[in-house]
């Protein structure tokens, strides 16, 4: 048994090398993203080591100091994510309630289960929606949601990267912008709420995958391209959906340094929102990420609705001032 625990160790310290790597092939990138699960590898396969070994030898020395090591740098990236850890975010000041709320799902293209997400936005009311993956299909299917929401940005295609974003508050200087690939769009535009206004960025970028981008390099360009954006105007500013990425990998912490945006998850929780149909590989890939002009009521990850995704929904207040 001995072995088997040893072999695994191996196994998670040379993952944890790898994800060092600063490459974005996308076999060393995907590394960023089972962070927790390998910490739960390494104290599993740690245990099991100090449970079954014989003797102690030089070699067994080694790799349980490497197995030490690596467990603090994975801890490094998730540890802020824990509920104990310190809020990026504050929550609203009692004495305020919500002004507004995001949902973001990703729907899930050939998912035919419209029937349980229309259940869910009338169940929640977001004042803002945003949904991806959105083609033509869905787009009729949520005809009957239109009613809900006085304003909306509809940009759907059969690529996968289809968007349509929904909204209680007026939009303004709405365009759709094609940030790094011209299939793959984003929504831009400005959200007045009272006498209170804010800028709104909706993205959807390419994942690094086998079957999509064999390098991250698109999904971080548009990420930072984003960031050195809001950089340029420092104003109210939201960013929403699905970014096909972790918040703790480096592409994410570049993104919140050079944008100024905060992450709300910081010690409020994971709120992995993928994958949907296997629990032990779930990870955090829809975001919403504030500037420092909004505090945090409610979050919370959202029932399943067919997708590989669930939904995430936040309310928030308004501090006016960050």
């Amino acid at each position: 048994m001995y072995i088997f625990f040893l072999v695994l160790a191996i196994i998670s310290i040379g993952v944890t090398i790898i994800a060092t790597i600063q490459r974005k092939a996308w076999w060393i990138r995907i590394f960023d993203f089972p962070r927790l699960q390998i910490i739960i590898l390494q104290l599993f396969s740690g245990i099991g080591m100090a449970f079954f070994i014989e003797s102690f030898t030089i070699v067994n020395i080694i790799i349980a100091a490497l197995l030490l090591v690596t467990i603090f740098i994975q801890l490094k990236y998730v540890f802020p994510y824990f509920r104990f850890a310190k809020k990026d975010i504050p929550d609203c000041n009692k004495t305020k309630s919500a002004a507004l709320s995001f949902m973001v799902s990703n729907v899930l293209q050939k998912n035919r289960q419209y029937r349980k997400l229309i259940s869910i936005i009338k169940k929640e009311k977001p004042s803002i929606l945003l949904l991806v993956e959105t083609n033509h299909w869905w787009a009729e299917k949520l005809k009957q949601i239109d009613a809900l929401y006085t304003y909306s940005v509809k940009h759907p295609l059969d690529n996968t990267y289809g968007m349509m974003l929904y909204s209680k508050f007026p939009l303004k200087n709405t365009r759709i912008d094609f940030l790094v690939k011209k299939n793959i769009p984003s929504i831009q535009t400005e959200v007045q709420v009272d006498n209170f206004k804010f800028k709104l960025a909706c993205l959807h970028p390419e994942p690094p995958a086998p079957d999509e981008a064999k390098m991250s390099r698109p999904r971080d360009r548009e990420l930072i391209k984003m960031a050195k954006k809001i950089r340029e105007k420092p104003t109210p500013y939201v960013v929403i959906g699905d970014l096909n990425d972790v918040p703790w990998s480096d592409t994410s912490y570049k993104f919140e340094r050079i944008s100024g945006l905060k992450d709300p998850r910081r010690g409020r929780g994971f709120f992995n929102t993928f994958s949907a149909q296997i629990p032990l590989l779930r990870f955090a890939l829809d975001h919403i990420f504030f500037s420092g002009h909004f505090e945090v009521a409610a979050m919370k990850r959202l029932p399943k609705i067919g997708s590989d995704h669930f939904p995430i929904f936040i309310s928030c207040c308004i501090r006016y001032s960050p």
